[in-house]
């Protein structure tokens, strides 16, 4: 449920195109420039920590990372 992610509630299209369009507004209000589109198939999860992956030489990361 990170990203409002309920196929079953009508405003699911309508809050995931939001925040698709957050960093545009993001540039605006601040006139900061790097910021990056929210993609849902790469944020859809958490990244794994560093540590975890330094530790650790049998994980990878996954999307996020």
């Amino acid at each position: 449920m990170r990203w409002y992610n309920n196929p079953k509630n009508p405003d699911h299209s309508t809050v995931l195109n939001c925040l698709a369009d957050k960093y545009k507004v993001q540039i605006e209000q601040t006139g900061l420039t790097g910021a990056l589109p929210f993609d849902y198939n790469r944020h859809s999860v958490l990244p794994i920590p560093s540590t975890e992956l330094q530790n650790n030489p049998n994980i990878r990361g996954n999307l996020a990372n």
